[in-house]
């Protein structure tokens, strides 16, 4: 297990030690769905659907997991349309998308910088019976390596991190030629604030206060020019806005607050 300092001071500026004890408190809580990430599970759910779709289209994978009834029949039925492909999860906390990735076949590594969210990670794949190879890591530790992965998700770790376009950076580089990066994280707008801030920590108790700090939002156009910078053009960009009324998170056209980008390399 490394130590904090290594992993806040050598790779770049990539976490802040303030960022990474928030994570570490917080750890003991992800799979309790009915506690303090109870609306990140439900979140999950949804942001699982675009990824899936996309990779499936990306890959021309014979699957359409395009509603989240459909990723849940696949993984009731034990369907593995993701064989063979190597996936890489950055900031995985407890495992929540490294999980189904799994259970649908693929071959995940899956880095964190909190050990104690590795530590709750590992036991519950164990419990799972999946084989997921979890490292108390930042994705920068991997550079030396020959890995490179067909996918590649930084799903909500952008807006946590210091140095965010070397982050960007370092996703492209772990991706292989033909493969596909998924990025997700939230608008630095006045209806973010309101809506991710003042509601959902203040408000209405969805995440603890200070889950997040409003000035380390990004914009999509900030995340568009770190991707262009690195030959990286998007496919596809969407929203995902929760329901009040029908209590549940869906897909938007709106990147005014949580919004997605799936990418590939430039073919030249």
């Amino acid at each position: 297990m490394q130590r904090r300092d290594q992993l806040v001071g050598t790779f770049r500026g990539f976490s802040s030690e303030q960022e990474l004890e928030k994570f570490e408190q917080l750890a003991s809580l992800w799979w309790d769905e009915q506690g303090a990430f109870k609306h990140v599970h439900r979140f999950n759910r949804a942001r699982l659907v675009p990824i899936l779709s996309g990779v499936c289209q990306h890959f021309s994978l014979p699957f359409i997991l395009d509603t989240p009834e459909k990723v849940q029949a696949a993984l009731d039925a034990g369907d593995t349309p993701l064989e063979g492909l190597q996936i890489l999860d950055i900031g995985c906390g407890g495992g929540l998308l490294s999980e189904p990735l799994a259970r649908l076949g693929a071959d995940v590594v899956a880095v964190d910088a909190s050990a104690n969210s590795i530590s709750i990670a590992k036991a519950r794949a164990q419990q799972q019976g999946l084989a997921i190879d979890y490292r108390q890591a930042l994705a920068e530790s991997l550079l030396g390596s020959e890995l490179r992965f067909d996918v590649v998700i930084n799903a909500e770790v952008i807006e946590h991190v210091v140095a965010q376009r070397a982050l960007v950076d370092c996703c492209a580089s772990l991706l292989k030629r033909q493969g596909l990066l998924v990025m997700a994280t939230l608008n630095r707008s006045w209806l973010s604030y309101l809506i991710a801030i003042v509601g959902a920590e203040y408000v209405l108790g969805w995440l603890p206060k200070g889950t997040h700090q409003w000035r380390s939002f990004v914009t999509p156009g900030e995340l568009e020019q770190m991707m262009h910078a690195n030959q990286l053009s998007a496919t596809r960009w969407l929203g995902l806005r929760y329901s009040l009324l029908s209590q549940r998170w869906r897909e938007s056209r709106s990147l005014a607050v949580n919004y997605m980008v799936l990418a590939s390399p430039e073919q030249r």
